[in-house]
């Protein structure tokens, strides 16, 4: 038996550090293109008990797009998702930033996982 595994354990499965803009939570809150990608990765991130990232400023975008959108009614579906997924708010430095509005090598799609 391999060292750090007990007989029977379910091992989590593994995932990569992903990041999300606020494109990717607006997708899934707005039921737009590419809410199905956003909420695969969440299930995922979910199984393998990590966190999606998302900036701080996307954060705050989200909320301001939504407030606009739907008015502060709206924004209780964003607290409720923000409290219940697997979604960490963090800051971001200019470094992360700019990592962030890269393209992955061969994608055109702005969002990248590392």
């Amino acid at each position: 038996m391999p060292i750090g595994r007990r007989s029977g354990s379910a091992t989590k499965p593994k995932m990569r550090t992903t990041v999300f803009d606020s494109s990717a939570v607006l997708a899934l809150l707005l039921e737009q293109p590419g809410a199905d990608l956003v909420e695969d990765l969440l299930a995922k991130a979910a199984d393998a008990d990590r966190a999606i990232i998302i900036g701080a400023v996307n954060w705050a975008e989200v909320f301001s797009v939504i407030e606009r959108k739907h008015g502060a009614t709206g924004l209780e579906p964003a607290r409720r998702f923000g409290r219940t997924m697997p979604l960490e708010v963090g800051p971001v430095d200019q470094e992360q930033a700019e990592l962030a509005a890269t393209p992955a090598p061969g994608n055109s799609s702005r969002w990248r996982r590392r």
